[in-house]
């Protein structure tokens, strides 16, 4: 027997508390032969032998209980049994004795964890008891909230035979009360499963974690109960708490609902397994009806008993190659006579042995039946046809994604990015962390970059060329300094310094400078200066002056009006000769006025007749500027050489809209607006809008959905930069459930009208059309967005 080390190293299975773990969907963690799908697998001849730590469980604080080994391995031997007890499975362990019986000492040190961890100790899985945590946090590596980790390590290669494994519990995360570890044996019974070659899985665990749907997530009715228990979660869902009274542990310490049972029967089928229950195979398809998709999650729920009796599996999960349109699955272990609804669904949190798209613009959606096809108007997402499982059968039932003829596509790019900047032909997409700390740079061909990383950097900008970028880098003295990076092949440039008109408190290394914006061609940015945090000027620390600097004349503070107290650039002109931004008076609280420096010379925007905001952007040579908080009602406003400032409304009755996108020739803009009062449960308060003359101010989330476009569960809460052209749009949304801040691209090459020929209002029909010139010809004679309704 060839007896290597496995060749398959697993990073991502993590099992943490309220932490992100690896998650895979009641599939194998680890495959033997791609080709012929077939996953390693222990041989179950004989039980596996399950050896445990032999020193103290764990070292025991003051207000503990002290914990006997034998109470510890009782657990592991109640958590083993309960994966040997599944009737539709052959695998059988037990416990053959303890570390000493195989001459192992006890495990209570990075110094000795090597010991168990790496070599060949004979065969067998081997449980650790980390009694202090060290082994976790020291030689492993992993953070303290971690409450285990499994691998399989040693395999017979040519055979796909498991022979060795090993598992880590971190005995410092028991709770006090749980003196018989009957939470804390969940740990066990959920790492044993990575043991034996058991991925995660995401079935109901999910919607009693992060209150994800039921069913597919637009779906407002589903054709099963909703009501859900604890008992109902998964053992290998990837999150637990092991509170006692307040957690889950009891749950999932057993191996009692149909997903589990079908997972490690997959692996270890009992004889006339699987065909003594129902099955159901197919491929999760794109919207051509052709095309696969790996690594989409997909479950069936038994309509009579939806969540004890619902199991997943995840498309591709075989053949973990995303590159070659596999997209099969197949569901095994269906109750025969059962009726089962299935659908794909989107995984919440976690990583995947399986590559997998993190989130599927088509959306989730039932099986359809015979209606099944990427047409999202014909084949309604929400129209479920039931399977009815026959034991023996294998029942074909293909998703294919929906998506809407000539609608808006929308693209999420990356979660914790806040999108800024698009490049002229819509190719190269810029922006930051949404935490601070670098520029951020995408295309289809290089991928995602991070350009640099400065802790505290919030602000980084792209010309609109895409060949320079501007951010912050740190000096010599460790303060954040404005420069510029022409890409590829530059490196970050410090912008001087420029000398400005504050107090002689601090040397100009003592400054803090920021990079807004950077011109077409890296030919100026502009900037502000500030004295930083711990600099001396009393009850006006960080006072901001705005400079200006270009390779000719270097780095030149921009003129304020006497008594200012602050100014700051938002933004450059692609033509650098406008600069962007707001100051303010010591007198003027939070309240910020609009100006524009034209070649070096101060343009504020309020007048006597009304207060306007912030600029924000212009178009390329600053003919027309946009900005925030204008008049009375704080709109969103444009200002041209020829009509000077023009509102352009807000979302609903609250106060707040800024303009941060327009196109080449002023008749496309976008933004935000609103608040939290506005929009209940939207961390970020506000949501993207859209404007163009003749279609005036909308909430962009409505004109999307309108549309047909899917992007379920995400909150468009900003638009931040646009194509000359006015077609493709990037910012930034809350990704589904909320999981944070991400970035999105949107490409609006068409849209859908509901069209009615001129003198024949009633006979109204559907259209496609270009969004930019045609849109607005078909709305001046009286056509509505989005599709006509019978």
């Amino acid at each position: 027997m060839q007896r290597t080390k496995s060749s398959q190293i697993i990073s991502a299975i993590l099992f943490a508390i309220f932490a992100v773990g690896g998650v895979n969907a009641a599939g194998p963690l680890m495959m033997w032969n791609r080709e012929q799908r077939i996953p390693y697998r222990w041989d179950v001849s004989t039980p596996v032998k399950v050896y445990t730590d032999s020193g103290p469980f764990e070292v025991v604080p003051s207000q503990y209980t002290p914990i006997p080994n034998e109470v510890a391995d009782a657990a592991v031997a109640f958590s083993i049994g309960q994966w040997s007890n599944v009737e539709t499975s052959s695998f059988k362990a037990e416990i053959a004795g303890d570390f000493e019986s195989i001459g192992l000492p006890d495990i209570n040190s990075p110094a000795n964890a090597g010991l168990v961890i790496g070599p060949d100790n004979g065969g067998g899985v081997h449980v650790i008891y980390d009694q202090d945590g060290s082994v976790m946090a020291q030689f492993l590596g992993a953070p303290s909230s971690v409450l285990g980790i499994s691998q399989p390590e040693w395999a017979d290669e040519n055979t796909g035979t498991i022979t060795e494994s090993w598992v880590i519990v971190n005995s410092t995360l028991r709770w006090v009360g749980d003196d018989q570890l009957q939470n804390f044996r969940a740990i066990f019974t959920h790492e044993f499963g990575h043991a034996i070659n058991l991925a995660h899985s995401q079935t109901n665990g999910a919607i009693l974690q992060y209150r994800d749907a039921k069913g597919p997530l637009s779906c407002a009715t589903l054709p099963y109960s909703t009501a859900i228990t604890l008992d109902d979660r998964e053992t290998m869902y990837p999150f637990l708490n092991v509170r006692p009274g307040t957690g889950n542990g009891l749950q999932m310490s057993t191996v009692n609902v149909s997903d589990d049972k079908t997972s490690v029967s997959n692996l270890y089928p009992a004889p006339g397994y699987p065909e003594t229950r129902g099955s159901i195979t197919g491929r999760i398809l794109r919207t051509d009806g052709t095309t696969g998709i790996t690594g989409v999650n997909v479950i069936a729920r038994n309509i009579d008993n939806p969540y004890a009796d619902s199991i997943s599996a995840m498309s591709g999960d075989y053949v973990r190659v995303a590159e070659n349109n596999d997209g099969t699955f197949t569901i095994n272990g269906l109750t025969p006579g059962a009726r089962y609804a299935l659908y794909n669904d989107v995984i919440v949190q976690g990583g995947f042995p399986t590559k997998q798209p993190d989130y599927f613009p088509e959306g989730e959606e039932f099986y359809n039946g015979e209606n099944e096809s990427g047409n999202g108007i014909t084949d309604d997402r929400c129209q479920m046809t039931p399977i009815v499982a026959t034991a023996g059968s294998v029942i074909q039932a293909d998703i294919t994604m929906n998506s809407v003829q000539g609608a808006p596509k929308f693209t999420p790019l990356i979660g914790g990015m806040v999108l800024n900047s698009i490049s002229s032909d819509g190719n190269i997409i810029a922006g930051a962390p949404a935490s601070g700390g670098g520029t951020y740079r995408y295309t289809e061909a290089d991928g995602h970059q991070l350009l640099n990383d400065t802790s505290g950097s919030f602000f980084s900008t792209m010309s609109r060329d895409g060949s320079f970028f501007s951010s912050e880098t740190m000096n010599a003295a460790n303060k954040r300094v404005a420069s510029i990076l022409q890409y590829p092949g530059g490196s970050w440039q410090q912008l001087p310094v420029p000398q400005v008109a504050l107090p002689a408190v601090a040397a100009p290394s003592d400054y803090v400078t920021t990079a807004y914006g950077v011109a077409e061609y890296g030919r100026a940015v502009a900037g502000g200066v500030s004295v930083d945090s711990n600099g001396p000027l009393p009850g006006e620390v960080g006072r901001i002056r705005p400079f200006i600097w270009t390779p000719e004349n270097g780095s030149r503070e921009l003129p304020v009006p006497a008594g200012t107290r602050n100014a700051k650039p938002n933004n450059i002109s692609a033509d650098g000769s406008t600069v962007l931004g707001w100051y303010d008076f010591p007198t003027s609280g939070t309240t910020r006025y609009g100006v524009r420096w034209v070649n070096g010379e101060f343009l504020p925007f309020t007048t006597p007749a009304m207060y306007v905001g912030e600029a924000n952007v212009s178009t390329p040579d600053g003919s027309v500027i946009l900005g925030r908080n204008a008049g009375p009602r704080l709109e969103a406003w444009y200002w041209t050489r020829e009509k000077g400032v023009q509102l352009l409304g807000r979302l609903g009755a609250i106060n707040v809209s800024s303009a941060n996108a327009v196109s080449d020739d002023g008749q496309v803009i976008s933004g935000f607006g609103g608040s939290v009062a506005e929009f209940p449960g939207d961390v970020a308060g506000h949501r993207a809008f859209l404007w163009t003359p003749e279609l005036g101010f909308v909430n962009f989330d409505n004109f999307l959905r309108a549309q047909g476009t899917a992007f379920d569960g995400w909150l468009i809460n900003s638009t931040n930069s646009m194509t000359p052209d006015g077609t493709k749009f990037v910012g930034s949304g809350y990704a589904p459930n909320l999981k944070g801040l991400a970035g999105w691209i949107i490409d609006m090459q068409t849209v859908n009208i509901c069209h009615a020929p001129p003198g024949n209002p009633t006979n109204t029909k559907t259209i496609t059309v270009p969004f930019r010139g045609d849109m607005g010809d078909h709305l001046k004679h009286g056509d509505t967005i989005g599709f006509c309704t019978e």
